[in-house]
């Protein structure tokens, strides 16, 4: 599929195999050279306003959507030579090369040459089998008005893959360079649809008495009984691709539980071009909102880190959720050298995911290390029926990696390296990365392991439904309150029920957590 993406231009160069002269069907085919092709999109261009609820974006979006094609899309390839085709709808697939880029394929047994006089080069997206009676060979600057003028976008276009690009259509013809033995060939591509953009009202949720960023939510709109149904974009937007030489279709809309209403019809839109429709003004409704368990943590398209409110569906990435808003009280961790740039933190959240798919133990057995909170004069206080005192799972994840030597000495597989807080801290950071502003992955202390587990109904991926915890043991980064030395704390899923068993046993899963 292909991204729409805001201000970049994007190319991708692809060398085409040579072929042999009597691939070649016209004279002069011995001097044929491999094509090096390059494809760009010039992008939709904002139009005019006609007053009314129509408006252009904002000058942030001026230079136009342009596309960025991705691996497995594909374009159609034809190559005239005087009156003859030469090459006709070859079509070429994006492969992501091992350097990243992509490269542009034909199907096998399929190969290319070209450069020769008398050549034109004309290419479009999305490909087609059948293109019988869909290019004018005759006409170098419409090659393809029949395809054009035919084109229909799809009526449910709320697939961003099936529906939306797939209705995307956009041509080109070539221009031909000859440089080092090849044909530098290169397509810049002309949207030939136009483009309705409809953003909705917002909702800004301003967290209070943290420094936790606004977050903006644009308001759902139920296409249901449209005749045509737009995609909705990652920033809450929607998107329809109209075909201007046809009769514009109306498209009907509701939101607010369908208490409101909106109907446009985007016609009298250049080709090429796009222009927003603002629901309602797509007003911003400001609205305070103090932190509470059951938040997203999230990144957006931008790579930004929010907190989504629990009671919105989030939209975005989201890789854990708030199970204790405010610094908790038995907290005795220190999180000034964190991103969090100061002693207490503003919250905790779970992630959404186990660090390990099976059991794993927790570290060494035999050493005590001191991950347990004691009273003013050291004797030892989270006993089994009291879990909640002890919150200090930063803390104890640090003395962990001090005494493995530091992080880098952290292993799964060696009783020297602590697997448990290896899975939390190491390597679960490698697969989700964590916001700057945070302390990053650590394990949890039996306080904060116990009330995930406490409050699992109301932790659920927001996306699937599903409660966080779907194991039956979980380590905790607390040691023993009776045997420091051998054993660690654990939660039974199960029961609910508080134990401990022996470090170096393979007995539990390991759940990270994080501050922030």
């Amino acid at each position: 599929m292909k991204r729409n993406i805001l201000h970049t231009l994007w190319a991708a160069a692809l060398l085409l195999t040579g072929c042999t002269q009597e691939e070649l069907p016209l004279p002069g085919a011995d001097n044929a050279a491999p094509l090096a092709i390059t494809i760009t999109d010039g992008g939709y261009a904002p139009a005019a306003s006609d007053g009314g609820m129509q408006k252009t974006l904002t000058r942030a979006t001026e230079n136009g959507y342009r596309t960025e094609f991705t691996a497995g899309d594909e374009c159609g390839l034809y190559i005239v030579r005087g009156e003859a085709v030469v090459y006709e709808n070859v079509k070429l697939t994006a492969t992501a090369g091992p350097d990243g880029n992509l490269a542009w394929q034909p199907e096998a047994g399929v190969t290319l040459a070209g450069g020769l006089a008398g050549e034109q080069y004309f290419l479009y997206y999305p490909y087609q089998a059948d293109m019988t009676g869909k290019v004018k060979v005759t006409d170098d600057a419409d090659f393809f008005a029949p395809l054009i003028n035919d084109w229909q976008p799809a009526s449910d276009q709320s697939d961003y893959t099936a529906g939306y690009t797939a209705s995307d259509l956009m041509t080109a013809s070539g221009n031909a360079d000859k440089a080092n033995g090849k044909v530098l060939l290169s397509f810049a591509m002309t949207h030939r649809m136009t483009l309705a953009v409809i953003e909705m009202p917002k909702t800004v949720y301003k967290f209070t008495d943290t420094s936790i960023p606004d977050y903006t939510v644009p308001t759902a709109a139920d296409f249901t009984n449209s005749s045509v149904k737009p995609c909705r974009m990652a920033d809450g937007s929607y998107r329809c691709i109209v075909n201007p030489a046809q009769t514009a279709p109306t498209l009907t809309g509701s939101f607010d539980g369908g208490k409101k209403e909106f109907t446009l019809t985007p016609n009298g839109i250049a080709t090429g071009n796009y222009k927003t429709y603002k629901v309602d003004g797509a007003q911003a409704m400001e609205k305070n909102y103090n932190l509470q368990m059951g938040d997203y943590l999230c990144k957006n398209s931008d790579g930004n880190w929010y907190i989504i409110p629990g009671e919105e569906m989030p939209n975005e990435e989201c890789i854990a959720i708030v199970f204790h808003a405010g610094h908790h009280e038995n907290d005795a961790s220190d999180y000034s050298a964190t991103g969090i740039g100061q002693q207490k933190c503003h919250g905790y959240a779970v992630a959404l995911q186990d660090a390990t798919n099976g059991y794993c133990q927790w570290g060494v057995y035999g050493t005590e290390l001191g991950c347990c909170p004691t009273d003013g004069s050291g004797k030892k206080q989270n006993n089994y029926s009291a879990p909640d005192i002890d919150w200090s799972g930063y803390a104890w994840t640090q003395k962990i990696i001090t005494a493995a030597g530091g992080k880098d000495k952290l292993n799964a597989t060696e009783d020297s390296g602590y697997p448990a807080t290896y899975y939390a801290v190491v390597d679960y950071a490698s697969k989700v990365p964590s916001p700057a502003n945070s302390t990053g992955w650590f394990l949890p202390s039996i306080g904060q392991m116990w009330n995930v587990y406490q409050n699992r109904t109301s932790l659920f991926d927001g996306k699937t439904g599903v409660s966080v915890l779907q194991r039956d043991w979980y380590w905790s980064s607390s040691e023993s309150y009776f045997f420091p030395a051998s054993n660690a704390l654990y939660v039974n899923v199960s029961s609910g029920d508080v134990d401990d068993y022996p470090k170096d046993n393979r007995s539990s899963y390991v759940r990270p957590v994080l501050a922030f």
